[in-house]
């Protein structure tokens, strides 16, 4: 039969080696995403990155656990790659909102709308002179 403690340290290996293949659906629907990972807090996810890699570092260094620095490490990663991602999607998102933006040039006009442009140039010309 398992002591209380046995079975808190069971649990908490169990519960945290699961947290790593959790990860999975949300690095994947990041991978995916093309609204610029707007639902993705990255100070949130910063703050487990750190909190996961402290953990790796008290579990290695304090209690000389090495399996337990491992899983911690490994939630370290995974943290990291959604953060790396959000921030990626952000970056795709913003870059393709500024060329949307960005002031279409004569050059790249098709004749008709450069004539239509010409054309209402001249009428807003002559209405600010008459």
């Amino acid at each position: 039969m398992l002591t209380a403690t046995e079975i808190v340290i069971l649990t908490f290996a169990v519960t945290n080696s699961f947290r790593v293949i959790a990860y999975l659906p949300q690095i994947i629907l990041l991978a995916r995403d093309q609204s610029g990972a707007a639902a993705v807090s990255c100070c949130t996810w910063m703050l487990f990155l750190v909190s996961h890699i402290s953990t790796a570092a008290y579990a290695g260094l304090v209690l000389g656990e090495p399996w337990m620095m491992l899983i911690f490490a490994a939630n370290a990663a995974c943290s990291l790659v959604i953060v790396i991602l959000a921030l990626v999607r952000r970056q795709r998102q913003q870059r393709s909102v500024c060329v949307a933006r960005a002031p279409v040039r004569a050059d790249c006009m098709s004749a008709s709308s450069h004539k239509r442009t010409l054309a209402d140039t001249s009428v807003h010309a002559a209405s600010r002179v008459g």
